[in-house]
């Protein structure tokens, strides 16, 4: 408790009960204005870090389904052209066949 000289001031014992009171109130004050103050802080910070991390999450998987959306686009892509190639080819030497037959007969 906060010891406030009374006699040295010259205040009345009711006086220094008020002045005592006071000091009193103004620490329990302090010390809840301090006390809020820290839990806010100590919540602002969980939350942005919350914030944060759900941001990259998200991030990290949007980034993910594009890049698997990219390679499924790429491999089909590479399996059209081979299909179209592999055909032209097949088409190329039925047409020499059928024209080296025609050309035998």
């Amino acid at each position: 408790m906060v010891v406030v000289p009374c006699k040295v001031r010259g205040l009345s014992a009711m006086r220094c009960s008020l002045v005592r009171w006071v000091v009193v109130v103004v620490v329990v004050v302090v010390v809840v204005v301090v006390v809020v103050e820290v839990v806010v802080v100590v919540v602002v910070v969980v939350v942005v870090v919350v914030v944060v991390v759900v941001v990259e999450v998200v991030v990290v998987i949007v980034v993910v389904v594009v890049v698997v959306v990219v390679v499924v686009v790429v491999v089909v892509v590479v399996v059209v052209v081979v299909v179209v190639v592999v055909v032209v080819v097949v088409a190329v030497v039925v047409v020499v066949v059928v024209a080296a037959a025609a050309v035998a007969a």
